[in-house]
């Protein structure tokens, strides 16, 4: 039964199921993208337009360049993308990059991974405006039982990482509302391992150590469901 980290930066390791993120557009990203293009990638991956990425004078992106990576059969999400009001000097440009990737996604049948910050009802609302069925999952969610209830309400996903990791965070203190058919892991771009994510889970919310096996097939349940799969990849 495999560990699944949903978003990483890392290489992957074995015997754990992880997508490996690449920044589109990002300094020190293009040997990923190279890999992309001459079909060299061995692993799952996400790629997309980050927030704080979402930078540019006169020339835009080449959204055409975008849509032609996302179709490699090995890239399973797009993403991260989604909208950053801590980072409010480029807004405009994090919404209009925001909105052209829900778009490619409704052309391409892939889900989002959900970068937000202070943006919930924002891009919820976007997915309620647009009519979006499919699944978003947004990533290091950190937010009351409130806000999951909302995410969920709207068929979101809510991967947990680093606001996990920390102490008396909303999410911490919410944990329990986050139903765990809805439930994903992630390392991000910390130290710590994807089976300490799970064992901090299994933690906070009392299954403790017996309970890791069942939260194991449960998360790898989501996992088929959100991808629509029969069986696990690269494992």
């Amino acid at each position: 039964m495999p560990f699944i980290d949903i978003h990483t930066h890392k290489a992957p390791r074995s015997g754990i199921l992880s997508i490996r993120n690449i920044r589109w557009g990002k300094k020190g990203h293009f040997e990923g993208l190279k890999a992309i293009q001459n079909d060299m990638i061995v692993d799952a991956i996400s790629i997309g337009l980050h927030p704080w990425d979402a930078q540019w004078d006169q020339q835009a992106p080449n959204w055409h360049e975008l849509a032609t990576l996302l179709e490699n059969e090995n890239v399973y999400f797009l993403g991260e993308t989604g909208l950053d009001y801590i980072k409010k000097e480029n807004l405009s440009q994090q919404e209009l990059a925001f909105h052209k990737q829900i778009e490619l996604s409704q052309k391409i049948k892939k889900p989002i991974l959900i970068h937000c910050v202070r943006a919930l009802s924002e891009i919820l609302s976007e997915k309620t405006s647009r009519k979006i069925e499919g699944p978003w999952v947004l990533h290091d969610f950190n937010g009351n039982s409130q806000e999951i209830q909302a995410a969920m309400k709207h068929g979101c996903y809510i991967s947990l990482g680093k606001n996990m990791m920390r102490d008396n965070t909303k999410v911490v203190k919410a944990l329990m509302a986050i139903k765990r058919d809805r439930l994903f892991f992630e390392t991000d771009e910390n130290d710590y391992s994807i089976e300490e994510v799970y064992q901090r889970y299994c933690e906070l919310s009392g299954i403790g150590e017996k309970g890791l096996l069942e939260l194991c097939e449960q998360v790898e349940n989501n996992f088929k469901t959100l991808f629509a799969l029969k069986s696990l990849p690269f494992y």
